[in-house]
């Protein structure tokens, strides 16, 4: 800071120039603090304005910051109820690790007929899940139309490799979603369907609506005749695969009243055994 009067540097915190005793405005040694008031105000803008970009994602764009909230709020209570209804025993999952890295050992198959709720089939999809399981966060829910609405983030290279049987590569899929070559790992999955399952095989599938990121895909995406074909294929490959890895089978699986009707030969238990 200089003196108003003679120009000489004054130190911070005097009262009079050393130079020429001239009386240095007290109002001056208010400008640090008000920069600093300054700069509080700009980074409490700054967290408001993000805040705001939060909320607003959340209420117009749900998906895009994390799987669309369904409603279905796990709880372990619903997850034993479930257990006991399928008369399934299974081992406390592993915490480190990869799937390949384990034997996977069922027991011998049982008849169950039992009605789930969408209270215990998100709990049992929540409790009990190993760190690799490629769906997190999923919740399901069972509407009065019969219908099904399923939300999860889903590692992005197991729906490449898995969902998508490895026939379409990232680059394809950045056409209907350019955003995907931004998400680092992950991606907020949700789908809209209805349909049965009658001895293993798929039945009367609907694909209603299919969301990533909370950006719904063309319905042409899975509403032509190709796509449905390749959907049911998915589905009876998926079911035929459980049959054989687990020596269980699907009499019929179905939606009723609010819940979902189960009749099959499920295995009794579960047993993870780590390769050494």
């Amino acid at each position: 800071m200089k003196c108003v009067s003679c120009g000489n540097d004054i130190s911070n915190g005097v009262l009079f120039c050393e130079n020429c005793g001239h009386q240095v405005n007290p109002n001056s040694q208010q400008i640090r603090p008000r920069k600093k008031k300054g700069l509080l105000v700009a980074l409490f803008s700054i967290v408001i304005i993000v805040g705001l970009a939060i909320v607003l994602a959340k209420m117009f764009l749900p998906g895009l910051l994390g799987p669309i909230d369904l409603g279905v709020k796990p709880n372990e209570t619903a997850y034993e109820s479930l257990m006991a209804k399928l008369n399934f025993q299974k081992d406390t999952a592993p915490t480190s690790g990869l799937a390949e890295d384990y034997k996977y050992t069922y027991g011998e198959p049982v008849y169950v007929n039992t009605r789930l709720t969408s209270e215990e089939l998100t709990s049992f999809f929540s409790y009990n899940r190993p760190n690799y399981y490629a769906l997190k966060k999923i919740q399901i829910r069972i509407n009065p139309d019969d219908s099904i609405e399923f939300s999860a983030a889903v590692d992005k290279e197991y729906i490449l490799q898995n969902i998508l049987g490895g026939e379409h590569s990232e680059e394809s899929i950045k056409k209907y979603l350019p955003m995907i070559k931004f998400i680092p790992g992950s991606v907020n999955v949700y789908a809209h369907f209805s349909g049965e399952i009658i001895d293993n095989k798929a039945s009367d599938i609907e694909i209603k609506d299919v969301k990533l990121m909370g950006l719904s895909l063309p319905s042409s995406v899975f509403n032509s005749t190709e796509a449905q074909d390749e959907i049911n294929d998915s589905l009876d490959t998926l079911l035929s695969d459980l049959t054989e890895k687990t020596g269980g089978s699907y009499e019929s699986i179905k939606i009723e009243e609010g819940e979902l009707i189960l009749k099959g030969n499920l295995p009794s238990s579960l047993t993870r055994e780590k390769i050494k």
